[in-house]
């Protein structure tokens, strides 16, 4: 049998009105034996004291069990147990709808982190192009950006180990990879295919990258 009083612990959450984690806890109790299959359940007015409720929350409670089939009303009878496995069955559902809300918050708030981090590199990057702009502006250098879509024996290598400053002419601001923007690479850092590289040169800088890039030899 699953451990009860766990499940029972999670599903009675804050969340949950208070008529149905009161159903919740008559289950438990009929589920772990406690309270015996044909015995009679207290009245309304006695599970309204036990759980410090109104009359109305102990009769919304009662009628969730006997929704559930795990009690029934018999005239001059009262409210007789009918089934411990329809208990076991209740609180069960109730933990693992609990569990799954929990999981879709979970989710939801890693996409809200998620989005926010992109929002935020996008306003570097939005930073970036304006400044490269007003740059542009002050200096005759243009800047430049160009994605590594072809085959080359650049990747994988330093910018240290390929002197891409000595062998473009160019200076080299920036690397955009997965969603991943690195300001200023130093010698150490590596190009990769799907790279967006940024860069500062004469007119003539794309193709001088581009020649270099993609016709290096080992």
């Amino acid at each position: 049998m699953k451990d009860l009083e766990s499940e029972l612990a999670m599903a009675t959450v804050k969340q949950y009105p208070r008529y149905r984690q009161i159903a919740l806890n008559i289950a438990h109790e009929i589920a772990n034996k406690n309270i015996s299959i044909g015995e009679k359940l207290q009245a309304r007015s006695a599970v309204a004291i036990k759980y410090n409720v109104s009359a109305e929350t102990a009769r919304r409670a009662i009628n969730v069990l006997m929704d559930m089939g795990i009690v029934e009303t018999r005239h001059g009878s009262g409210t007789i147990i009918l089934s411990q496995e329809k208990a076991v069955d209740f609180v069960s559902t109730e933990a693992e709808k609990h569990t799954l809300n929990d999981l879709k918050s979970d989710l939801l708030g890693q996409i809200a982190d998620q989005e926010a981090t992109l929002h935020r590199m996008q306003d570097t990057l939005t930073k970036f192009l304006n400044q490269s702009q007003s740059f542009q502006h002050q200096n005759p250098l243009t800047p430049f950006e160009l994605v590594l879509t072809e085959p080359s024996n650049a990747y994988g290598k330093s910018l240290g180990e390929l002197n891409f400053w000595y062998m473009t002419g160019t200076t080299l601001i920036a690397i955009l990879r997965h969603d991943q923007l690195t300001v200023s690479p130093g010698p150490y850092a590596t190009l990769e295919p799907g790279d967006k590289i940024y860069f500062v040169g004469d007119m003539d800088s794309v193709s001088k990258v581009e020649t270099f890039l993609f016709n290096i030899n080992d």
